[in-house]
């Protein structure tokens, strides 16, 4: 039975976790194989990692894409001059 010679789920999610920063010993990426054979879950999660992992890699470079408005001056000045005043009052 294949599943008797697999890793169980949640140890196959800590082995593709540390797949992500070392190779695994050839005999675990051949248990891993096996076990994806029977579960659809593990495998598709190996895929997610993989997209997340790529996507994160790139993330960097577009960053400047997503940043929102920034605050107008005068706003930035109001709330650096309350959080001043806060903590004068808390030190009193």
């Amino acid at each position: 039975m294949i599943a008797s010679a697999t890793p169980k789920c949640p140890q196959v999610t800590r082995l593709l976790s540390d797949e992500l920063d070392h190779p695994l010993p050839y005999l675990t990426r051949l248990r891993l194989r096996l076990h994806f054979v029977i579960c659809t879950y593990c495998k598709r999660y190996k895929i997610q990692l993989r997209l997340l992992r790529e996507l994160l890699s790139t993330f960097h470079q577009h960053s400047h894409e997503i940043a929102g408005p920034n605050l107008p001056p005068a706003a930035s000045d109001r709330i650096r001059e309350v959080l001043h005043r806060a903590n004068i009052d808390d030190e009193s």
